[in-house]
C-alpha cells in the first residue's frame, strides 16, 4: 500500500467568518434544536420548565425542513407544551435567518449537530444533547471539555440545570484557523476532480 497523506481537521462549520455572525441582541432565550431522536416530551418538559423558572422565551429551531422534517417534530413539541405564548417555531428558510435567529438565544440545547458547532463559534452557551458520535467526536477534537448529554438517556433535572449555568465555549482561534484549512482542502481537492 502507498503512502497516503491524510489530513483531519475541524467542521468546516467553524470556519464561519466574523462578517457573518450577526449583530442582534440575544434576548436570553433558550435555543432548542429538535430531531426526531429526541423525547418530545422530555423537550417539552424542559421548554416549560425553563419558561417557568426564567420567564424567557423558547425558539425551537429546525435545521432540516426535509426529509428529517424537524418542523413535525417541533410541531408535536408544541403541541404538548403549556407555555405555548413563549414558545416560537423557528424553521431554516437560509443560513443568515437561522443565524440571526441563533444569536437571540442566550444558550442552545444542541440535539442537532450544526447547531451544537454554530452556537460555540458565535460564543453563546450551549448544552450538547448527542445522538450519534459524531458530535461527542466532533467536541472532542476541539477540546470541548463540558458535559455532552446522550439523546437516550436525557435527566430533565440535570439538562436544565446545565442550560441555566451554561457558559459560552471559548474557541482557540487555531481551531478556526484549522477550519479555514479544511474548506482550502476541500476547494483544492474539487478543483483536481475537475
Amino acid at each position: 500500500m502507498p503512502n497516503v497523506k491524510c489530513e483531519k481537521y475541524p467542521d468546516m462549520v467553524l470556519s464561519l467568518s466574523d462578517k457573518m455572525i450577526p449583530n442582534v441582541h440575544s434576548e436570553n432565550a433558550i435555543g432548542i434544536s429538535v430531531h426526531k431522536s429526541a423525547d418530545i416530551n422530555l423537550l417539552a418538559e424542559i421548554a416549560d420548565r425553563f419558561i417557568n423558572e426564567t420567564g424567557r422565551n423558547v425558539c425551537l429551531l429546525c435545521f432540516n425542513t426535509g426529509l428529517e422534517d424537524d418542523v413535525s417534530v417541533a410541531n408535536q413539541v408544541y403541541g404538548i407544551m403549556k407555555n405555548k405564548h413563549m414558545t416560537e417555531i423557528i424553521r431554516y428558510t437560509d443560513i443568515n435567518d437561522m443565524l440571526k435567529n441563533i444569536k437571540r438565544c442566550g444558550a442552545i440545547l444542541g440535539i442537532r449537530f450544526h447547531s451544537t458547532i454554530l452556537a460555540i463559534r458565535m460564543g453563546i452557551a450551549v448544552v450538547p444533547i448527542a445522538y450519534s458520535d459524531k458530535t461527542k467526536n466532533a467536541l472532542d477534537e476541539i477540546g470541548y471539555s463540558g458535559k455532552i448529554y446522550d439523546v437516550n438517556n436525557i435527566d430533565t433535572d440535570e439538562v436544565l440545570r446545565s442550560i441555566l449555568n451554561a457558559v459560552p465555549y471559548k474557541l482557540d482561534g487555531n481551531i478556526i484557523k484549522s477550519a479555514e484549512n479544511h474548506i482550502k482542502r476541500f476547494d483544492e481537492y474539487i478543483k483536481r476532480q475537475c
